[in-house]
């Protein structure tokens, strides 16, 4: 019986632990007021942070080759900001919440080039 509930309680205890992918590190600077680095399980983080949050100018590289250098708002992309892809695609312009929304420029590897408005990370036109 004191087996049986070591192995739940042991089981739930595992269960409750935050997801790799959103633990976090402070590799140095400061990282909950100022300019620092932070790494995640899946990205690393170069930049400025208030209250702890990503904040300001900053870079971010992920894991699968992505990238994102620009303006940050509340823990995202937000302002003026340009993301390369690993296959890359490389998008310079305006962000809204993550995406791409506003004026920007997606260029792809071949060369062709798209400019005009993009709303919530679709082109919508000129």
């Amino acid at each position: 019986m004191l087996r049986r509930l070591t192995l739940i309680v042991s089981f739930l205890t595992l269960a409750n632990c935050e997801s790799p992918a959103i633990r976090t590190a402070c590799l140095d600077g400061q990282c909950e007021d100022g300019r620092g680095r932070m790494a995640w399980y899946t990205a690393l983080y170069e930049g400025d942070f208030v209250d702890g949050v990503l904040e300001g100018q900053g870079i971010m590289l992920w894991a699968d080759g992505r990238r994102y250098e620009g303006e940050w708002r509340n823990g995202r992309q937000e302002g003026q900001g340009t993301m390369t892809w690993p296959d890359g695609r490389r998008y310079e312009g305006e962000w809204r919440g993550g995406q791409p929304h506003g004026y920007g420029k997606l260029t792809y590897p071949d060369g062709l080039t798209v400019s005009g408005r993009f709303a919530n990370g679709y082109f919508e036109g000129r």
